[in-house]
C-alpha cells in the first residue's frame, strides 16, 4: 500500500495548456516555495505517519500549501 495520497503529475499532458507547469510563470512565488520545501528535512514528521488505514496526504505537500498560504495572506476558515 502507498504511504501517501498522490497528487496529479504536474508534467502530465492536458488539453490546453499542454501541462499544469505551463499555468505558473517561471518567476512565481509558488515555484520558490516548491523548491525551498523540497530542501527541508521532514523525516521527523514523515516517521509519525501511521501505516494503518487510508494513506494520508504527503507532509511535504501540506508544508508547501501552508507556507504558500501564509506568504499570500490566506487565512484558515476557522
Amino acid at each position: 500500500m502507498r504511504k501517501y495520497r498522490e497528487g496529479t503529475n504536474r508534467e502530465q499532458l492536458t488539453f490546453l495548456p499542454r501541462s499544469v507547469e505551463e499555468y505558473v510563470p517561471a518567476d512565481d512565488t509558488v515555484r520558490y516555495v516548491d523548491s525551498l520545501v523540497e530542501e527541508f528535512d521532514l523525516i521527523a514528521i514523515e516517521s509519525e505517519y501511521s501505516h494503518l488505514g487510508r494513506p494520508g496526504f504527503n507532509p511535504r505537500t501540506l508544508v508547501k500549501l501552508l507556507l504558500y498560504g501564509k506568504i499570500r495572506g490566506v487565512r484558515s476558515s476557522m
